[in-house]
């Protein structure tokens, strides 16, 4: 199952001035655990979430993030980096019923984090709501409706799982 990489840093960036260059940055960076590297299971048994502890019982692998608000100067160099959210939860994969019940009312709502100086966040997986039909991009004969016609061809990619970094913010923190 997938997740971010640890080694990575993701980035969402905000020009608000129009010039084409970055006045705010998120910064998100992930950590994953294993509880039992002895296992090569993702969940050893249903996954549900304990709100005592904040974390998700029977989930294997788990996945923690941090997020940092970045502005930068007019000439490129950091002003200010103020950390927003630190050790925020990450849901499991949806990887199925057994593993994950009630995947959509008892474990995404957990992983659904406000934020230091308002907003919220979200990292996970959620369902692609976006319609696209990759083979007709790819198949140049049929070009001439890239992005499909969401009533007439079905989505290729409409019943997937991808990987969100959602952020919800104050237009002042903007």
């Amino acid at each position: 199952f997938f997740h971010l990489s640890d080694s990575a840093r993701y980035v969402i960036n905000v020009d608000n001035t129009g010039d084409g260059k970055v006045d705010i940055a998120y910064r998100f960076r992930t950590r994953t655990t294993i509880a039992n590297e002895e296992s090569f299971l993702y969940t050893t048994g249903p996954v549900t979430f304990d709100p005592t502890t904040g974390t998700y019982k029977n989930l294997n692998v788990q996945q923690r993030y941090d997020v940092t608000r970045v502005t930068y100067r007019a000439n490129g160099t950091v002003k200010a980096a103020v950390k927003l959210g630190r050790g925020l939860q990450s849901p499991p994969n949806n990887v199925g019923p057994k593993s994950t019940p009630n995947y959509q009312s008892a474990l995404v709502p957990p992983a659904i984090h406000g934020l230091k100086g308002g907003g919220r966040v979200f990292v996970g997986q959620r369902k692609e709501s976006f319609v696209v039909n990759l083979g007709q991009i790819f198949d140049l004969v049929n070009i001439a409706n890239p992005l499909g016609d969401e009533n007439a061809v079905p989505s290729t990619i409409g019943d997937k799982n991808i990987t969100t970094l959602a952020l919800e913010i104050p237009t002042s923190c903007l």
